[in-house]
């Protein structure tokens, strides 16, 4: 997807964070077990400095979010690129935030960020 945000969080990747996204990538797997390393390491191979180094990884249920959140967070650390993972849950939560006109999704993005970054 081509990042033309001019404002909120996609731009603020780029432009606070200093992580390049001129594209983000997203990778969907509808797996019925939680991602892994594999998964991870199939999308940071996409990234570069040129295309983009921020990445959604969606699948349907993550059992351990603090797991995934640290190997995510090892993948940043290593200079690979910023991974957010989402889940179906997340998914439906950001989706009734609009339709319940509180917008969340920013504010939902902007906390797993900060969990993967900070490492906490």
């Amino acid at each position: 997807m081509s990042n033309i945000a001019l404002g909120g969080f996609f731009h603020r990747l780029h432009n606070i964070n200093k992580i390049p996204c001129g594209y983000i990538f997203i990778e969907c797997k509808n797996y019925s077990k939680d991602v892994a390393n594999p998964e991870i390491d199939q999308l940071s191979g996409r990234f570069s400095f040129n295309k983009g180094k921020f990445g959604i990884l969606m699948c349907r249920n993550i059992d351990n979010k603090e797991l995934l959140y640290q190997r995510c967070s090892d993948t940043y650390k290593n200079d690979n690129g910023l991974i957010i993972p989402l889940d179906d849950n997340d998914i439906i939560f950001m989706l009734e935030s609009i339709k319940d006109e509180k917008d969340e999704v920013e504010n939902s993005l902007e906390i797993i960020k900060k969990k993967i970054i900070l490492n906490n």
